[in-house]
């Protein structure tokens, strides 16, 4: 089984060595982005699935402009601690589903 996620809800990346290898991309963030899910999930289903590791601000699953979807998706947690813990325990749900903190892009002033 993976690693217990923090109980805190912290911004230091270094404290959590397990999710050190899911944000080299990236920063730790409290949006994950969601490859590889089914082509038929609805968005229901992706924030009820979600919802079971801490409160859920949004999910999105993007679609095409034909409506199909392109079987990845966006979710947004209120708490840092929920998207560690759901990273930590849905990463390879159901064999598919691999999940990475968001990519957020900054800008130079």
């Amino acid at each position: 089984p993976p690693p217990s996620p923090p109980d805190a809800d912290s911004d230091d990346p270094g404290s959590d060595i397990p999710l050190l290898e899911y944000s080299v991309k990236s920063r730790r963030g409290k949006e994950l982005f969601v490859a590889h899910i089914p082509f038929d999930m609805t968005e229901a289903e992706l924030l009820a699935l979600c919802s079971q590791y801490g409160d859920v601000m949004s999910a999105s699953i993007m679609h095409h402009e034909l409506g199909v979807s392109k079987c990845f998706a966006y979710v947004k947690f209120k708490l840092q601690s929920a998207a560690d813990n759901a990273l930590l325990r849905l990463n390879h749900y159901e064999v598919s589903i691999i999940m990475r903190y968001a990519y957020t892009y900054t800008y130079a002033e």
